[in-house]
């Protein structure tokens, strides 16, 4: 099963999906505007019965419309995405080569098969045996040009000969008890079945249909040569797995044999929905309409995608009957076998091959390699032997440095020198002749110059022989041992032995062999012979091919009327069948058959009945689908929403605008009459805006109801916080930097600082830097990393610089793998440029916490500095801009409330030293006419309905609901403070404690909204903490160093602070200071 996210095994069960198509081809991406449907086709198992060692291709199918593109031999990657919650997730389905290309009209349809097509070729070992099975794997895909993905059992075998990569590749497999595959990713997998938490119930399925009994395997039998190896019994209700396997041992069969003793499954097939990330070789259950479990595998699947998907998957396994008893007939069984060996014979492709007894009409062979040739004809051009015996020998030109012959019979000799023991010759006419001894009856010669009638021992040498003709030597033996010749024409010469050491290069060729010249077969070694016939790079060439004692043509002429004959006999024998169910049908019983006819069209009523039914059904839900508010709607009530309440707010800001006027003349005596016209005047404003809030509330209420009447306040709140969580910042201080708050350094020489560029607050820097803080992340989830960055120098981008960053377990150990991705489509960013990176990766199955890091840019061994804003991480797979972080607005908002509760106190305190509010109350009232007055403020008290009332109350706004309780005093972002401290502690130095948990007791009876913030050993600033659940597992941030975390919680009576650390740190001392805050969450 391809790894998905729990997300994905969650939407593809329902009944109703969204997919979208994509496939690549040449590196070009094709969408599902042109894609008109794919299918794709697998199997581990492409028999009807069980068996090891498959080696099965996948094809796929793709139909477009309206391309004009090149497809031949292209490579093909598709994906199948199912749509989760806006997203879409997408699942490889495979890695093809365009096999065939079929053009009709717009439409463009693709064949294609898996890498399988890249095992074609004949295998030549060049290891040392015996071998490894996991060295010979190696050495196969190497061969193939694929991957291998698995690793093997430490087995050792001999060696594999007469078989091709595929082949061999087989055999591997079925020595490992399994089967051969190519991965979603192309790469191949030599895997047994395995277990999947898949579970597929009638929802899910069209039609179900099983096999009579579980099939369960208690016999494993193997072929190896003439040999049959078997372990285990058949049994009344078991099976026996048979295959052929070449260099399979006994310990190796029973390493297989206890692997499936006992293996059981329930063939079936199943017609159903589909889920794309299912593969064959997966093991699944299935439900059938009665509840009972069925668990099975995936031997077979075809998946189709038409904007919908659907999919077929089954599992094989003969009968106990139908495993023993094959029920075709002798005839068809030989007319199979027969037409096997035509279509072998028509098209083979051989690297090598073991042929004891070979006929053929033409042959072409590159290297030939014989260790006994036997050739009645032979044409070579070009002859290269060690040894040879020939009986007889006719050449046109020969040349040997040593030539060694019992007997000779030479037309025309001529010989630069010649050393001859006895030399017999009816006629020799010779030149000059110098000779120690000459015994002859007759010599004949024009000049012969001797010191005496006796001829010396070398005294002919060369310059006294001026002509020497063959024809007039007669030999006995000629030693060849003493005669050097260099160039010899003779039109016939028979030799024993010819040593192929001293024939020249190209000496013999194909027009020295004579036309009736025979090599004898057996003298030719065929496995080096038959490299390839026909459609390969050899062909052999020849007028005829024997066939026993008769030739080829002339055995499949009698093949073909003993095919002809068999087809009238089958023919004959189908029409009496034919006959036969005709008379049978005749013998059904006439009532009989108009009951069950009756039977089936009442039960067709029943079901166009429920259909009309179910139809009628949709139909209403479809108008009331339709009558239900759209999307558009609830924007423009939301806009409105908005526009009400920035009425409020501006209504709001006036009045504070005229208390602002009013805080200026406080410093003066006020007239009574000027200070009874202004009271006036406010009474009046504030009557007005009374009147004017209680009609907006009013508004407000409707639009409220006209609302909830149109869309539920919870999907609105549950769709705000799905587009909240994911877009949300998960990283602190990211952005529009005041100060280096959680950064350090990260090597040494590295520098850091805030400055602004082009208008705004960066990170300038040299070299690494990081957030030493770990981040809590969800384990299998998608995040994008992205940040802004601009370099002194051109950089070159990659998927894990300058972006870095760590991933790390629950146990803080590194996570083995990021599988980081690389967004940008242009890779190098020139000098001085802003370029926003993004990098998407998955948190993997044990992923807890993140970690970010800034490496800089490294170019010709010099450090390039460079500028940084905007970093973000954030959850999803679409990235969006950049925003703070919710612990920055937290502190940001904390900060300005304690900026201005001081400065509210430093006027309160001004204002207070300057009048006696009670003194002038009180001259007011005794002297309304006359007497001047100053006041500190006044205090507007505005009822909002019945839900509750609001004040400005020294400065700050008091908010108290239908219950008369406070619920937002102006203070600490509208939260009720109930307690706040700070606590100092620490994690000691132990050989034994990781964790530590400080605990602080508020028995409020619920679980309180709190903030906390922590210091570490004095340095930095306060670091905000996450807030989680009671219920969350540990996570948190890091404060310092990589890997001591500090998290905050809470329950109905306690606030924990929870500290870890790493296991090699447990000699090393943190001191740790918190500040907390629990508070009152907002009521409305």
């Amino acid at each position: 099963m391809y790894n998905v996210t729990n997300k994905f095994k969650e939407y593809i069960k329902k009944p109703s999906r969204g997919f979208k198509s994509k496939v690549i081809i040449r590196d070009k991406e094709y969408l599902d505007d042109v894609i008109i449907e794919m299918s794709q086709e697998e199997t581990v198992n492409p028999g009807d019965d069980f068996t090891l060692g498959s080696v099965a291709s996948a094809s796929f199918e793709i139909s477009l419309h309206d391309v004009d593109d090149i497809f031949q031999n292209a490579i093909v990657k598709p994906y199948l995405g199912l749509e989760i919650g806006g997203e879409v997730e997408y699942i490889p389905l495979g890695v093809f080569t365009v096999d065939d290309v079929k053009k009709q009209n717009k439409t463009v349809k693709l064949s294609c098969f898996d890498n399988m097509i890249k095992m074609e070729k004949a295998y030549f070992s060049d290891l040392k045996y015996p071998a490894k099975v996991q060295d010979i794997a190696n050495e196969i895909c190497n061969k193939a040009g694929v991957k291998l993905r698995s690793t093997l059992p430490n087995y050792s075998i001999g060696k594999i000969e007469g078989y091709s990569l595929r082949e061999s590749i087989g055999f591997i497999a079925s020595l490992c008890g399994g089967f051969a595959r190519f991965n979603r990713e192309g790469q191949l997998e030599i895997t047994s079945y395995t277990n999947t938490d898949t579970i597929i119930t009638p929802d899910n399925y069209i039609t179900f249909e099983t096999g009579d009994k579980e099939y369960k395997i208690s016999k494993v039998t193997v072929t190896k040569g003439e040999q049959h190896l078997s372990k285990g019994n058949e049994t009344e209700f078991g099976r026996e797995i048979i295959f052929d396997n070449p260099v399979i041992t006994d310990s190796i069969l029973n390493d297989i044999y206890n692997k499936y003793k006992g293996f059981s499954y329930m063939p079936y097939e199943l017609k159903w929905q589909g889920n794309c990330s299912l593969m064959t070789g997966d093991r699944v259950k299935i439900i059938d309409l009665k509840g009972k479990e069925y668990n099975t595998l995936i031997m077979q699947q075809k998946l189709n995608y038409k904007g919908g998907l659907s999919s077929e998957i089954k599992a094989v396994g003969k009968s106990e009957q139908s495993n023993k008893f094959d029920s075709k007939g002798s005839i068809t069984q030989k007319l199979e076998r027969y037409s096997i060996e035509q279509a072998s014979i028509r098209k083979a492709l051989i690297e090598k091959a073991n042929i004891i007894d070979l006929e053929a009409i033409n042959g072409k062979i590159e290297n030939l390699y014989a260790e006994d040739l036997t050739a009645i004809n032979g044409e070579i051009k070009n002859l290269k032997s060690e040894k040879a015996d020939i009986t007889q020998l006719n050449a046109q030109g020969a040349k040997i440095e040593d030539l060694y012959a019992t007997k000779a019979t030479i037309i025309d000799l001529e010989a630069n020198k010649g050393k001859i023991t006895i030399l017999e010759s009816r006629a020799a006419s010779i030149d000059n002749l110098l000779a120690g001894n000459i015994g002859a009856e007759n010599i004949k010669a024009g000049t012969i110059t001797a010191g005496s009638g006796i001829i010396a021992d070398g005294a002919i040498g060369d310059a006294q022989i001026s002509s020497l003709s063959a024809t007039k030597l007669t030999a006995g033996v000629i030693d060849a041992a003493v005669i050097t010749v260099k160039n010899l024409t003779a039109d016939n010469i028979k030799a024993k032995s010819i040593n192929g050491k001293v024939l020249e290069d190209g000496a013999i060729d194909n027009s020295k062999v004579a036309d009736n010249a025979n090599i004898a077969g057996s003298k030719l070694n065929i496995d080096d012979v038959v490299v390839n016939i026909n459609e390969s790079n050899t062909n052999i060439s020849s007028t005829k091919i024997n066939v026993g004692n008769k030739t080829l043509d002339i055995e499949l002429k009698d093949q073909n009327i003993n095919i002809e004959k068999n087809n009238t006999d089958i023919n004959s024998q189908k029409l009496k069948i034919n006959a036969l169910e005709e008379s049978l049908k005749v013998k059904i019983d006439k009532q009989e058959y108009i009951k069950h006819k009756q039977e089936i069209e009442n039960n067709v009523l029943q079901v166009n009945t429920q259909m009309n039914k179910q139809t009628t059904e949709l139909q209403l839900l479809q108008y009331t689908v339709k009558s239900k508010i759209g999307q558009t709607e609830i924007d423009k009530a939301i806009i409105e929403t908005d526009d009400k309440v920035k009425t409020i707010n501006q209504k709001i800001e006036s009045a504070n605008s005229e208390i602002n006027q009013v805080k200026n003349k406080l410093n003066l005596k006020v007239e009574t009459s000027e200070f009874q016209s202004f009271k006036a005047n406010i009474n009046n404003e504030i009557t007005n805006s009374k009147s004017k809030l209680s009609t907006t509330e009013q508004s407000i209420n409707m639009l409220k109801g006209e609302i909830s009447s149109k869309v539920s306040k919870t999907d609105i709140e549950k769709k705000i916080v799905e587009v909240s969580e994911k877009s949300k910042n998960l990283i602190f201080n990211s952005g529009n930097f005041k100060d280096l708050t959680g950064w350090a350094t990260n090597s040494t020489g590295a520098t850091m600082e805030i400055v602004k560029k082009h208008g705004y607050s960066v990170i300038h820097a040299k070299k690494s830097i990081r957030q030493p803080r770990l981040i809590p992340i969800e384990q299998n989830t998608d995040y994008i990393y992205s940040a802004t960055i601009m370099c002194s120098t051109g950089m070159e981008l990659t998927n894990i610089t300058p972006l870095h960053f760590h991933v790390l377990r629950e146990d803080l150990t590194f996570h083995p793998s990021r599988n980081a991705v690389l967004l940008n489509e242009n890779t190098f960013v020139p000098a001085n440029t802003w370029v926003k990176i993004l990098v998407k990766f998955n948190s993997g199955e044990d992923g807890s916490y993140f970690r970010t890091f800034i490496f800089g840019i490294q170019i010709n061994e010099g450090i390039n500095e460079y500028w940084i804003k905007n970093i973000k991480l954030e959850k999803g797979n679409k990235e969006t801009d950049w925003s703070p972080a919710p612990e920055d607005v937290t502190i940001e908002n904390t900060t300005k409330i304690n900026s201005a509760e001081s400065e509210i106190k430093q006027l309160s305190n001004q204002i207070k030293s300057k009048v006696d509010v009670n003194g002038v109350k009180s001259f007011v009232e005794q002297n309304p006419s006359s007497v001047k007055v100053g006041f500190n403020a006044i205090t507007p008290n505005v009822n909002l309905s019945n839900s509750g009332t609001f004040e400005v109350i020294n400065g700050a706004l008091q908010v108290k609901n239908n219950d008369n309780t406070v619920v937002i005093d102006g203070k600490y972002n509208m939260h009720k403070i109930l307690s706040s401290g700070v606590i100092n502690t620490s994690m000691p130095v132990s050989n034994t404690i990781k964790e530590r948990t400080v605990s602080i007791k508020h028995n409020l009876g619920y679980k309180p909204a709190f903030t906390a913030f922590s210091i570490v050993d004095g340095s930095g600033s306060m670091v905000p903490l996450p807030a989680l659940a009671f219920t969350d597992n540990f996570s948190g941030t890091s404060i310092v160093g990589f890997n001591f975390i500090i998290r905050a919680r809470a329950d109905n009576t306690h606030l924990y602070i929870d500290m870890k650390r790493a296991a090699d740190l447990v000699q090393t001392e943190y001191r740790v200071k918190i500040k907390y805050f629990i508070y009152k969450e907002v009521a409305f």
